[in-house]
C-alpha cells in the first residue's frame, strides 16, 4: 500500500513539473521585455513607449524602425535607449543603433553599433544613445526639441549569421530645473588610480542567470561559482557621485581540474542601468585572465556617476543598478566543464554629490504612468502581458489545485488502507 501511494504522488507531482508550476528559472542569457511588432519601414515606424522591448533580428534583416514620442507635460527632455543582444547561434553579431528627430532635416541625434563575443557568442552585449542637447546647458538642439524622436535597430556593419534577440530599453529623462546649473560637477580632467574595493568576510550569495535575477548587492565580498561557457550576474546600485568598483578572486585550481583541461579562462565585466557593456574607467585594472595552478585577481570600475559624463563621452551618467557579470570561456579541452569558484568584492565608493535637480521628483519615466528616482527600473506587466489565460495568477491558482488534488489522493489511500 505505501508502494501505490508513492506512486500516486509521484505521478502527480510529475504533473505539477509539467505545468512549469513553481518557481522557474530564467533562461541563460534571457534578456526579458514585452513582445513588440517590427517594421522595416522607415515611413511608418512602430509608436514605441518607455519600457522594456523584446524583438528579434534574423539574418537577411533591414534595420527595423521605431518611433518614441515624448510626454508633452515635460519638454526638453531627454531620452535614453539602450539596445542589448545576444546570438542564438554560435558567430557572433554586431547590432547598431541610429536616432534622429523626426523633423524634415532629419537631424541626427547619434549612433553607435557594437559586437559580441566571438569565443561566447551567447553573452549579451549592447549599445545605448541618450537623445537630448549635445552641449551642456543648450538648449537650441532638435534632438532636445522635437516632439518625436525616431530611430532604427539594425545588424550593423555585416550580415547576420544567425538570429539576433533584442531588449529595448526606453526611458525618458526630466529636464533640469536649471539647464547650466553651476553646481553639477564637470567630469574630472585627469584619470583618477583604481581603488580596490573593501573585502569582507564572504557570505554566499547564489547570483543571476541574466540581468532580471541579479541579487543586489550592498559594499562587500560574495562567494559563488560560474561554470566555464556560462555567465552569472549580480547588481550595484550605484548613485551620483559614486564610483563603482569591482574585484574578482579564484583561487588555484586542484590539480584534477588542471589534468582535465588547464586553466580556466574568467572575465568579471560592467553592465550600466541601459544593460550596456562597458570595459573600466581604469587603466591600472585587468577584467580578464586565467587561473590555473595560481590564484587569479581581476579588478574593473567605472565611475564617477555625473550627469554631465554624458557630454564628454562618459558612459556612467544614469543613477541605478549597474550589473557586474562573471564569465568564463568555454574549455573544448574537457569532457565536462568545470565550476569555477570565486569571490566578488564590490563598493560603491565616494559620498553621494552632484545630484541634479529634475523638474520631477521622479525624473525617470521607465514605463507606462510610472516614474523612479532611477533609471534601472523595471516597469510593471502590461495589460497585454496579464490579459493571457496562463499567467502568474492562475499558474499560482492551479498550483494550489493540484496539491489539493495530491491530498486528496493521500486522503482515499489512507482510508482505503
Amino acid at each position: 500500500m505505501n508502494r501505490m501511494r508513492i506512486a500516486v504522488v509521484a505521478a502527480l507531482f510529475g504533473t505539477l513539473a509539467c505545468t512549469g508550476i513553481g518557481p522557474a528559472s530564467a533562461d541563460p542569457g534571457d534578456l526579458g521585455g514585452e513582445p513588440i511588432k517590427t517594421t522595416t519601414d522607415e515611413g511608418t515606424p512602430v509608436p514605441i513607449k518607455a519600457g522594456l522591448w523584446k524583438v528579434t533580428l534574423a539574418p537577411g534583416d533591414l534595420p527595423l524602425w521605431f518611433v518614441y514620442e515624448r510626454d508633452p507635460k515635460h519638454p526638453d527632455s531627454t531620452v535614453h535607449i539602450g539596445v542589448s543582444a545576444r546570438s542564438t547561434g554560435e558567430s557572433a553579431g554586431t547590432v547598431s543603433l541610429k536616432a534622429a528627430a523626426d523633423n524634415e532635416d532629419r537631424t541626427s541625434c547619434g549612433s553607435g553599433s557594437a559586437t559580441g563575443d566571438f569565443s561566447q557568442p551567447q553573452l549579451p552585449f549592447g549599445v545605448e544613445l541618450a537623445v537630448g542637447t549635445g552641449d551642456y546647458g543648450s538648449r537650441d538642439s532638435a534632438c532636445l526639441t522635437s516632439d518625436r524622436i525616431k530611430f532604427s535597430v539594425g545588424p550593423g556593419y555585416s550580415t547576420l549569421d544567425d538570429d539576433l534577440e533584442l531588449a529595448i530599453k526606453v526611458v525618458e529623462e526630466s529636464s533640469l530645473r536649471d539647464a547650466d546649473d553651476p553646481a553639477l560637477p564637470a567630469p574630472p580632467e585627469e584619470d583618477a588610480a583604481f581603488v580596490a574595493p573593501k573585502a569582507s568576510s564572504p557570505e554566499a550569495v547564489t547570483p543571476g542567470t541574466t540581468f532580471s535575477d541579479a541579487p543586489v548587492l550592498d559594499d562587500g565580498t560574495v562567494s559563488g561559482s560560474v561554470k566555464e561557457g556560462e555567465q552569472v550576474f549580480y547588481r550595484v546600485p550605484l548613485n551620483w557621485g559614486q564610483t563603482l568598483a569591482a574585484q574578482l578572486d579564484a583561487k588555484a585550481l586542484p590539480q584534477a581540474v588542471l589534468d582535465q583541461g588547464g586553466p580556466a579562462s574568467l572575465s568579471v565585466d560592467i553592465y550600466t542601468p541601459m544593460r550596456r557593456n562597458v570595459d573600466s574607467g581604469f587603466d591600472d585594472t585587468t577584467e580578464r585572465g586565467q587561473v590555473g595552478d595560481e590564484a587569479l585577481e581581476l579588478t574593473t570600475g567605472r565611475g564617477p556617476l555625473l550627469y554631465r559624463n554624458r557630454f564628454e563621452n562618459g558612459v556612467t551618467y544614469l543613477p541605478g543598478d549597474y550589473y557586474v557579470a562573471v564569465s568564463a570561456k568555454p574549455n573544448t579541452s574537457r569532457e565536462e566543464a568545470a565550476e569555477i569558484p570565486f569571490e566578488l568584492t564590490v563598493q560603491a565608493q565616494g559620498e553621494v554629490a552632484g545630484v541634479p535637480e529634475f523638474t520631477e521628483d521622479k525624473g525617470y519615466l521607465i514605463g507606462a504612468d510610472q516614474r523612479s528616482t532611477v533609471a534601472s527600473g523595471t516597469p510593471r506587466p502590461t495589460d497585454s502581458e496579464e490579459s493571457g489565460w496562463v499567467n502568474a495568477r492562475r499558474l499560482g491558482g492551479l498550483g494550489l489545485g493540484l496539491v489539493g488534488l495530491v491530498l486528496l489522493a493521500l486522503g482515499a489511500l489512507r482510508l482505503r488502507s
